[in-house]
């Protein structure tokens, strides 16, 4: 008998022990993180754009299949517009603060809007299976539809750099190499109303891109010429930084997700 009860007790004990520890475990919540960018893409048939944000674990966000609803809203939802999501990949791996995020790409069709359309502070709408609702900061978004074009500027080259000053993910200025321009510029746009100053030599035009707290490594180049024709050196990847998080700062927007 006196065997039996140290054996319970050896078992209750035990199980407070298990108890204890997992109750003081440290529980490591959900976090989303977003990166305020600035993402620009020109409106064609078929046209998809892509999406980033940063999680810490696996959740219903990483499942396309998961997603029942999805738009593109402004701060107070005066400007939205529904958008249907076609995927979602894991782009890469980050650590931050200790802890390790996957980025994922969430691809994006467009609706036909037929103008050009812009949102200066741009936040996602996600409702999920299990009446799961997310809205999430990205940054600003802008959607331009191409007027009058025409093919003559004969290029061969894109590159960016970085300010030398700057560590964020954000090109100052851009390098496009051409063998020969047929029409004469009369502005450049790197988004709607975002117009750049440039300088222009025999063999290179060069973009100067203003300093903003926004990231900015991708984007279309919008040529007007000055017969009111434009031409497109559609989306570009400049720069792909791999340690996002680590060097945006005030830039990221954490959420915790239940």
């Amino acid at each position: 008998m006196k065997h039996v009860i140290i054996y319970i007790s050896m078992a209750l004990i035990a199980f407070v022990m298990v108890w204890l520890v997992r109750t003081n475990e440290e529980v490591v919540p959900i976090k989303v993180y977003t990166v305020d960018t600035m993402y620009s893409y020109i409106i064609d048939n078929d046209e998809t754009i892509d999406l980033n944000f940063y999680i810490n674990d696996i959740h219903p966000l990483t499942d396309i299949n998961s997603y029942l609803d999805f738009s593109i809203e402004n701060e107070d939802c005066s400007k939205l517009i529904e958008v249907e999501p076609l995927g979602i990949k894991s782009i890469g791996n980050e650590t931050y603060l200790g802890e390790s995020y996957n980025k994922y790409q969430i691809e994006i069709k467009m609706p036909i809007i037929n103008q050009s359309f812009t949102i200066d502070d741009a936040y996602i709408h996600i409702e999920l299976e299990g009446d799961l609702v997310y809205r999430f900061y990205i940054g600003s978004l802008s959607l331009y539809q191409p007027n009058e074009m025409v093919k003559a500027f004969d290029w061969y080259s894109l590159s960016a750099v970085k300010a030398s000053n700057n560590q964020i993910s954000r090109f100052s200025k851009i390098f496009i190499e051409y063998t020969q321009i047929d029409k004469t510029i009369s502005y450049i746009e790197l988004a709607k109303d975002y117009r750049v100053d440039y300088t222009l030599d025999e063999e290179i035009l060069t973009l100067d891109i203003k300093d903003e707290n926004r990231l900015y490594y991708a984007t279309p180049v919008i040529i007007h010429y000055v017969t009111g024709e434009e031409e497109i050196i559609n989306y570009f990847l400049y720069i792909n930084d791999f340690q996002i998080l680590k060097e945006s700062g005030v830039l990221l927007h954490v959420y915790m997700l239940s």
